[in-house]
């Protein structure tokens, strides 16, 4: 119930009851009830208050699926650039932050890989090497132990002809005496 009150409006919590007199008339109206208008004042600035806030809660969550979707794909360089409403600019920066350690993170794997890939390069190119003088090597010992083995030949044959030699030596040496 509404009434007009000193110019100003009123709302009014109640019930209205008539008076009747012994015939059934009419007496009197009584009133019975509560000034509820400031509660109903509360009420509707409560309503704007959380509708407010709903509106702000509504904003940072698209600003944040915008952002998450884009570094969900990978793009590392998202921020979220315009400020947030008091209550919430706390969220904002700390997602920068994240971004900023997620990134230095990232970098830093990425450094890593980089710099396991070189020594791994540099790893094979020593293992080529090392195989290389080691065919070498190989190739050098083969020749070595061929020379040996025609060295070796050689002082057969020599010990063969010394052998000869001394036989001859000593068969020149028995008809020098029995002659």
């Amino acid at each position: 119930f509404e009434a007009r009150h000193g110019g100003g409006r009123a709302t009014i919590d109640g019930s209205l009851f008539a008076a009747l007199d012994a015939r059934g008339a009419v007496m009197r109206y009584f009133l019975i009830g509560k000034d509820v208008t400031e509660i109903e004042r509360s009420v509707a600035e409560a309503e704007r208050a959380r509708d407010a806030l709903q509106q702000r809660q509504t904003e940072v969550v698209e600003h944040l699926t915008v952002a998450l979707g884009r570094v969900s794909r990978g793009d590392l360089t998202t921020r979220l650039e315009t400020a947030f409403a008091d209550d919430y600019e706390d969220l904002r920066q700390n997602f920068n932050s994240a971004i900023d350690s997620l990134c230095s993170v990232v970098g830093s794997v990425s450094d890593l890989a980089e710099s396991v890939g070189r020594e791994a390069v540099e790893i094979s190119s020593s293992a080529d090497n090392l195989s290389q003088r080691t065919e070498r090597a190989a190739a050098t010992l083969e020749e070595t132990a061929a020379a040996l083995d025609q060295l070796t030949s050689s002082v057969k044959s020599a010990a063969e002809g010394a052998e000869r030699a001394n036989g001859v030596v000593g068969d020149a040496r028995e008809h020098a005496l029995k002659s």
